[in-house]
């Protein structure tokens, strides 16, 4: 019996779907097989603990506790993950290459020859993409990434960045006593713009890996809070900071600070990065149009971060993931026309990532939705046939009939033709409402609806079959 070991990374940023993409995922394996694989014969699914990699603390994906949570009456979108999860499933099949091969010869001698039984171990590591935000602190000196996130500070946030520098400059008039005090005072600053930032849907905040817990409750820590030392271990030191005796010491601090987290979990990060072969990146499209502008434009820069991490990750061990498959999620928000061109949008912003930092791995780009929450629907307005959606919105207890905003080919620019509209927060070309999950089937291997699942499957598991696999373009089975 042949063994094949598939190492999958799963990730994305806030609110892209991840926790329900893998819930699906894993019970479309488990319960439902896919077309291809059932072809094969395969038999049951096994779902294990795995841990593969260097990161502490990760436990057992938690899929039954998800699947209840969607079998509820009524069902609830599983609660975002804020750490990291392993899963294994065990997949055994049995392949037979010589049906086509072999085709001039008796079936019963074709099915005979060079049939293979086997096991596909899929090892998936779930981390939440701001962990890959902090990769490339790895490779950058304190100075530099106190410059960078200093600058980015007065891009996303202008008053909190003002007001951090006006902290600073207390701290150089000898305002406050001892470097503690200090220090506390900026983590209260910082936080202050971290929140900021999170309500106006930007992602490109660092350190991610250490203020994940914290920015995960957001709403619950307005206010000028100071997180500790623990959620911000460090921040940056404005460029036009004083070199005296008290800020020397602080920024001393700081740099020690900022060494021991890339050395302590930066590095261990991506000592389990470099395990993955195989990635998936999925990304919230339709979040970025309702959010306008200063949203696309940073979410590129997480992108670059990303494709960075990638990079890095086999530059640093001397191995490479082979594939990274670019996922844009929730395309039953969106009329089924306009599908499509969520997944040429999103090449779009990765392939202008990949320019700006200088190629690298060429991706595959899908467009999914794990768990459809949506129907496809046609009504007559003005005597004329128009797409629609039909679905039940969140906190609502009925269902009804929408038309959501549209999804362009290409992206906007700064306005939106033919009108003088610009492309902000709020624009109303591109509203996306907030649909409810429907309810997990009560029966363990009943179908749940989705889009283009088993299309991503098969990306993922391919590699593992010695013949090309088929694209399936929409299954429900």
């Amino acid at each position: 019996m042949s063994r094949n070991a598939i190492h999958l990374g799963v990730t994305g940023l806030r609110r892209t779907g991840k926790t329900v993409f893998l819930t699906s995922l894993i019970y479309q394996l488990r319960e439902r097989g896919s077309r291809e694989l059932a072809a094969f014969g395969s038999r049951s699914i096994e779902l294990l603990p795995a841990k593969f990699g260097s990161t502490t603390g990760c436990g057992k994906f938690p899929f039954d506790t998800y699947v209840a949570d969607l079998r509820i009456e009524p069902p609830t979108w599983p609660q975002p993950t804020e750490t990291e999860y392993h899963a294994k499933l065990v997949i055994p099949f049995r392949e037979n290459n010589a049906r086509s091969t072999y085709r001039f010869l008796p079936r019963k001698v074709r099915n005979r020859l060079r049939t293979r039984n086997g096991t596909i171990e899929l090892c998936i590591h779930d981390y939440p993409g701001e962990f890959l935000l902090d990769v490339e602190l790895g490779h950058m000196p304190f100075e530099l990434w106190s410059r960078t996130t200093g600058q980015r500070m007065h891009e996303q946030c202008p008053h909190e960045a003002e007001r951090y520098e006006r902290v600073m400059r207390e701290i150089e008039g000898g305002v406050h006593a001892d470097t503690e005090s200090s220090l506390s005072l900026l983590r209260t600053a910082y936080a202050d713009y971290v929140a900021a930032a999170h309500a106006n849907h930007f992602e490109m905040i660092q350190p991610g890996m250490a203020l994940l817990p914290w920015t995960r409750n957001l709403p619950s820590k307005r206010g000028s809070v100071d997180p500790g030392r623990n959620i911000l271990p460090f921040v940056p030191i404005p460029e036009s900071a004083a070199t005296t005796g008290g800020v020397e010491e602080l920024r001393r601090s700081l740099r020690e600070a900022y060494a021991r987290y890339v050395e302590n979990d930066v590095k261990q990060f991506i000592r389990a990065l470099d395990e993955i072969r195989i990635q998936v990146v999925l990304v919230d499209v339709l979040r970025i149009l309702s959010n306008g502008l200063a949203c696309y434009n940073d979410t590129l820069r997480c992108l670059e971060s990303t494709l960075t991490a990638y990079q890095y990750a086999g530059k640093w061990f001397g191995r490479r993931i082979r594939r990274v498959v670019f996922v844009a999620t929730k395309a039953d928000h969106a009329l089924n026309g306009h599908r499509p061109n969520m997944a040429r949008l999103l090449e779009t912003l990765v392939e202008k990532a990949r320019g700006r930092i200088g190629g690298g791995l060429s991706p595959r780009y899908r467009w999914v939705a794990s768990l459809r929450a949506t129907e496809d629907a046609v009504e007559r307005r003005n005597g004329r046939p128009q797409e629609v959606l039909r679905g039940r919105l969140v906190d609502e207890a009925e269902h009804s009939v929408w038309n959501p905003g549209s999804v362009p080919s290409e992206w906007p620019d700064r306005f939106i033709p033919p009108t003088t509209e610009p492309w902000t927060m709020g624009n109303e070309f591109y509203q996306f409402p907030r649909f409810a999950p429907p309810r997990f089937p009560a029966r363990d291997g009943a179908p749940v609806p989705h889009l283009n699942l088993d299309e991503l499957l098969w990306d993922i598991l391919e590699s593992c079959f010695s013949y090309q696999a088929r694209g399936v373009n929409d299954a429900s089975t």
